[in-house]
């Protein structure tokens, strides 16, 4: 009978001799296996690794998530009531204009008015680019995400590796 291995590999020792009598299952040869063993060992290093990065990504982006949501609604606050004292600066600004116009207020009046007014212009798109600046960190958010999944997958992948590396491990007996 031809004995053969699933695994190459240089023969490290041999317990049977041509014509000795041996049983089913009885181990006959074992296959050299330190690169497979120093193989595994940098598999099991690669996916404690990753479940790490998995771990600091996961708490990072619960972390994030509920600063950007608060974030967010603050800013969301802000531009109404920034929003509000356009309007109001604005009505203020256009009755005062006419106001002025007609003699029935002075200059130096009129022009607290329209200082007022481009103050609340610029309070306005300081909030609305404090809202954009929040809707970007959400976006971010939702990258981080994706970034957990991938590292999802890649630890799959590396315990894929492993089980297959521990069937080539367990082939270097040869039976």
């Amino acid at each position: 009978i031809d004995v053969n291995s699933k695994v190459a590999g240089r023969v490290v020792q041999l317990l049977v001799k041509e014509g000795d009598t041996v049983k089913e299952g009885q181990v006959l040869a074992y296959i050299d296996k330190r690169d497979l063993v120093a193989q595994r060992e940098q598999l099991v290093a690669n996916i404690q690794s990753l479940q790490e990065q998995e771990e600091q990504a996961s708490a990072q982006s619960s972390l994030n998530g509920g600063t950007v949501y608060s974030s967010l609604d603050m800013a969301q606050a802000g531009l109404k009531q920034a929003k509000t004292e356009l309007d109001l600066a604005k009505s203020d600004y256009d009755r005062f204009s006419n106001l002025v116009a007609s003699g029935a207020i002075s200059q130096q009046m009129f022009d607290e008015y329209k200082t007022k007014y481009e103050a609340a212009q610029a309070t306005y798109m300081q909030a609305s680019s404090a809202v954009d600046k929040a809707n970007a960190g959400l976006l971010q958010t939702g990258v981080d995400k994706a970034n957990e999944n991938v590292v999802d997958k890649k630890i799959d992948q590396a315990k894929a590796a492993l089980q297959q590396l521990d069937v080539q491990l367990d082939e270097t007996t040869i039976r």
